[in-house]
């Protein structure tokens, strides 16, 4: 008797737990086909890339459709006007030999859609090209990545930090990049 209550009451908490669960699918007004530009200008000699696609709507898993043949440039609060070239489909790029970001100027993105959309206008705001800070320290500790089920380390890896500060308490936010490079230790003697 004592099993069968013990199966009744499980099944029941079973049945319980399956049914909490309701699938949420938010209604939403959204225009299905806003233009997304992803892109960063720098002060790197290297090029600078913007990427136009199209948004996709909500849940959808399909990749992002670029948005080719527009015309895109860069203008400075000194009046010059730098073209991009589109390389691949929606990806637009600035000659190194040209155009480099200075610290201190503001540099204004312009998109014309050239006929692919209706042929619509945009325009970022200005925007300064802060200067970067020197970097205070540069240190790594050691981390575990994952973790084996009993609780014992299953992979380690690296984590780096960086401490920088901005003397004028202007800018809050910073990118770094870093390349990884490897130096292999032999425990023979190679001559």
């Amino acid at each position: 008797m004592l099993k069968s209550v013990q199966r009744v009451v499980i099944i029941s908490f079973a049945f319980l737990l399956s049914n909490c669960i309701t699938q949420f699918i938010p209604q939403v007004n959204e225009d299905k086909e806003l233009l997304v530009v992803e892109g960063l200008i720098t002060d790197r000699p290297d090029t600078n890339t913007i990427k136009l696609s199209r948004s996709r709507p909500l849940g959808a898993r399909a990749v992002a459709k670029p948005v080719k043949g527009c015309l895109v440039t860069i203008s400075d609060d000194l009046g010059n006007t730098f073209n991009l070239k589109e390389t691949v489909d929606g990806t637009y790029v600035t000659d190194p030999s040209i155009f480099r970001g200075v610290a201190g100027r503001l540099y204004t993105l312009h998109i014309n859609t050239n006929g692919a959309y209706n042929s619509l206008n945009y325009e970022s705001y200005p925007v300064e090209m802060k200067p970067v800070p020197p970097i205070d320290s540069l240190f790594y500790e050691k981390e575990t990545i994952k973790e084996n089920p009993d609780g014992t380390p299953s992979a380690e890896g690296c984590q780096i930090y960086l401490s920088t500060h901005d003397p004028a308490n202007q800018n809050k936010f910073y990118k770094w990049d870093f390349s990884e490079t490897w130096e292999f230790s032999l425990p023979y003697f190679v001559a």
